[in-house]
């Protein structure tokens, strides 16, 4: 009974080789130990692709907005993020004034804008915005 729980243990347990010439100690098995590349394999993976999946885009999209708020002009149609459209009608810098209706004027930063409105030649902005025909 005790040699068969005793090889019961020896066989889940892994193999250790020992040096043929009698020395103390296991011998290390050809192959057996894994190289840098193979450790850390699996973290350059995530690696890339939290780059192509997260941080690439979010580039891109920070991008396309600093080109859209830097080619903000006069008379342009903005929506603000505060969801007010209005009308650029002076750029000082960074501060700009809108129209927002008749008498109606304020200073926003320019990082307030939400999006600039393609110009429309029938219509207002508030009517394109509302989404009714």
């Amino acid at each position: 009974m005790a040699i068969n729980f005793l090889a019961a243990i020896m066989a889940t347990m892994p193999p250790v080789v020992w040096a043929a010439d009698g020395a103390a100690g296991p011998v290390a098995r050809p192959g057996g130990a894994a190289g840098p590349l193979t450790t850390f394999f699996p973290l350059i993976a995530f690696g890339l692709i939290f780059y192509f999946l997260l941080f690439r885009p979010q580039q891109k999209t920070q991008k396309e907005r600093v080109k859209m708020l830097s080619s903000v002009k006069r008379s342009d149609k903005v929506l603000t993020a505060g969801g007010i459209y209005g009308t650029v009608v002076n750029v000082k810098g960074d501060i700009l004034d809108v129209k927002l209706a008749e008498n109606v004027k304020v200073e926003i930063h320019r990082s307030y804008i939400a999006k600039v409105l393609p110009s429309l030649t029938n219509g207002s902005a508030a009517s394109a915005g509302s989404g009714a025909s």
